[in-house]
């Protein structure tokens, strides 16, 4: 436009609120772009399933991976906590 402002179609819209929305949820760049592959195409009701189907493997894909994280992080604290009290006994022993 002549004020250098874009003007996007309901559909563009609607893939930018996708990708900011799946950005937030942690997916990767390659991720984020099937969803929106999936998003963008128009399917008969076969392919519909077919898509829902990969969507879902997608989400289940990151609700692994965060799993995954959340026991690394869960290992991580157990860890601190243990050294924290080794060092608080190591400064009542001196104390």
């Amino acid at each position: 436009t002549e004020g250098q402002q874009r003007i996007y179609t309901t559909k563009e819209r609607g893939r930018l609120k996708l990708l900011l929305r799946v950005r937030g949820l942690g997916f990767k760049l390659d991720e984020v772009q099937e969803i929106i592959d999936i998003y963008d195409a128009q399917p008969d009701q076969a392919g519909e399933q077919i898509q829902f189907i990969r969507y879902r493997d997608l989400i289940q894909r990151r609700l692994d991976q965060l799993d995954e994280q959340m026991q690394q992080l869960a290992d991580v604290q157990t860890t601190l906590q243990q050294r924290l009290a080794e060092v608080e006994a190591a400064i009542e022993d001196q104390g």
